[in-house]
């Protein structure tokens, strides 16, 4: 059974030293009808637009879902999530049709890249072929980019997939803006590391920091490195080794998002929480969110 530590200490090499850092509030942009129709024009989805959330089954009537197309996901569809980073999505299920090996027709690298600069760039995201990042296989094809700021990927994403059909299957996007809000005092990572078991200074890491650590939890755990309550029943310590700045995204107590700057702190058994650094008293936390089983954080990294 995996075990949750129940303490963290920073180790030798945790730095002290504190900054002033920018902090952004992540506004939406534009106007969502003009979005969703713009979105179904450019997917060749038909259908009129409606508000799935009219009568709050997502939440607050004030945050509407727009949508046109199949709402039963057997046919194309597109969305405008209209709160917090005013997230969007496309969907085609025919486009993941079973095909016979020999009529596989997914794109190679140089094809996705090029048809995701495109898409990309229609929907929003200025981008260039550089900045997108294509997995190819015998079975899938994926796209994904970053929006950026200040020239630092932050974790709203953009994201292609195409099915063996060759045909796109699902899009993904945001319609989001920065609102710099001024430079603010942080703790040290050597701070920020009592901050760990707190789940209200967590943060989303942008994917490419995962890339770029070819770290994941799922398939870096050994069982001799995990922690043996059996030695201390009381207390399982674990030891930070490495901080690394990074930019997260955070939600606050009334359910608005900022980018803020933080750290992607590594453990000892190649376990990296991210905790942002803020002083109390900028952002409102959210509430403390329930703890998941850690089978659950494993599977989901």
């Amino acid at each position: 059974m995996m075990i949750i530590p129940s303490e963290y200490v920073a180790g030798e090499g945790i730095s002290d030293a504190t900054s002033r850092e920018h902090v952004y509030q992540v506004a939406l942009d534009g106007d969502p009808l003009e979005h969703i129709k713009s979105l179904a024009k450019f997917f060749g989805v038909d259908g009129q637009v409606e508000d799935l959330n009219k009568d709050g089954s997502y939440g607050s009537t004030q945050y509407p879902v727009y949508s046109v197309g199949s709402q039963d996901g057997t046919g194309k569809s597109v969305s405008v999530y209209w709160s917090g980073i005013g997230s969007w999505n496309y969907y085609d299920p025919n486009a993941y049709r079973d095909v016979a090996d020999e009529d596989t027709n997914l794109p190679n690298a140089r094809e996705a890249r090029a048809e995701a600069t495109r898409i990309f760039n229609a929907t929003g995201l200025n981008v260039s072929a550089s900045d997108i990042r294509v997995m190819v296989d015998d079975y899938s094809a994926q796209a994904t980019a970053l929006l950026q700021i200040a020239g630092q990927d932050t974790a709203i994403e953009w994201y292609l997939s195409w099915g063996r059909s060759g045909e796109i299957g699902s899009a993904s996007g945001a319609f989001a803006k920065f609102i710099d809000k001024g430079e603010f005092n942080t703790i040290s990572a050597k701070d920020a590391v009592s901050r760990i078991l707190d789940g209200r200074y967590s943060g989303a890491l942008a994917s490419s920091f995962w890339d770029n650590a070819r770290l994941s939890i799922g398939d870096t755990i050994q069982s001799d490195m995990l922690p043996n309550p059996e030695a201390n029943p009381e207390v399982v310590k674990v030891t930070i080794e490495k901080a690394t700045k990074a930019n997260l995204l955070i939600w606050d107590a009334s359910g608005n998002a900022w980018i803020v700057p933080g750290f992607a702190l590594t453990d000892e058994r190649g376990w990296i929480q991210s905790v942002f650094s803020l002083e109390d008293g900028v952002v409102e936390l959210a509430d403390l969110p329930e703890v998941m089983p850690m089978d659950d954080v494993i599977s989901n990294k």
